[in-house]
């Protein structure tokens, strides 16, 4: 009796170990799937970023900034083909302040209120 009883103590423990074995396996292999799809979502964005970077690299070339804008029509700053002579000075006539029937109105009780 005292055979079979430890008998069974055995078969549990060793079924015990073997489901913690499998379990842990099982989760080894999940968290390495994981890591090889982050580590794949990491290599595209790595790409990206290199691609952003060459990207960045021609838009800083002020070179290849000078060539774009002159492409555009522009021109550098002071070019004589674009200085032009300031304009006459044109007189206006003063503002003269305009009022309607609101203003009258707070003038009114402006007048009650003193």
């Amino acid at each position: 009796m005292r055979t079979k009883v430890m008998l069974v103590v055995y078969v549990a423990v060793a079924l015990v170990l073997a489901i913690a074995v499998i379990a842990t396996g099982v989760s080894i292999s999940s968290a390495a799937a994981k890591a090889d799809e982050v580590s794949r979502q990491i290599s595209q964005k790595q790409a990206v970023i290199v691609e952003q970077e060459r990207t960045l690299a021609v838009l800083h070339d002020e070179d290849a900034i000078r060539s774009k804008a002159m492409q555009n029509g522009m021109v550098q700053a002071g070019d004589p083909v674009y200085n032009v002579k300031p304009s006459e000075d044109v007189g206006y006539s003063p503002a003269e302040p305009k009022t309607d029937g609101f203003d009258k109105f707070l003038d009114w009780l402006a007048e009650i209120l003193n």
